[in-house]
């Protein structure tokens, strides 16, 4: 299965934020260093980073 361009994904407040978790992963941030960018718990990151592949349709977070 194709994945799913980000602007498909954002589809409202909480998908945003994933999609903001990944820009930040793409950038090379550490859950800790988003965390503190974003004034969150750093769980929080990880329940987000747990949700990119489902989000994605991938079927974890290193392949497609």
């Amino acid at each position: 299965m194709p994945g799913v361009s980000a602007s498909e994904v954002v589809e409202d407040g909480e998908d945003a934020a994933v999609v903001g978790v990944l820009a930040a992963l793409a950038r090379g941030m550490s859950n800790r260093e988003i965390a503190a960018a974003l004034v969150v718990e750093e769980s929080r990151i990880r329940i987000h980073v747990k949700r990119i592949p489902v989000k994605l349709h991938l079927r974890d977070r290193f392949r497609p």
